[in-house]
């Protein structure tokens, strides 16, 4: 009975580690926030960032370009690998890559 709830209580430990490891807790997206469990699968999963400030801003408009680049992180995050390069980033748009003409 012992080892049983060694076990169990192993396992209960090791369950509560797993997040992911990218995954950002923003100090303006509490446990009880109804989008909580979202923004932290999205920021794991590098689909968004949040701010410098560890925000994310829910509240906040999002832009065409924004949402463009999150739906580009989400469907096709391995394509966007193949742009990493400093041809295509555009230093004056930290945001995203912008691909020059």
């Amino acid at each position: 009975m012992k080892r049983l709830c060694s076990l169990v209580l192993a396992l209960a430990l090791c369950l509560g580690l797993c997040v992911p490891a990218g995954a950002a807790e923003f100090s303006d997206v509490p446990g009880a926030h109804t989008f909580h469990d979202a923004v932290v699968w999205c920021s794991g999963q590098s689909i968004v960032n949040g701010y410098e400030d560890n925000t994310f801003r829910p509240a906040n408009t999002v832009s065409r370009s924004n949402f463009t680049v999150m739906l580009s992180r989400a469907f096709f995050a391995a394509d966007i690998e193949k742009y990493k390069n400093p041809i295509y980033i555009s230093p004056a748009e930290p945001s995203g890559p912008t691909i020059r003409p």
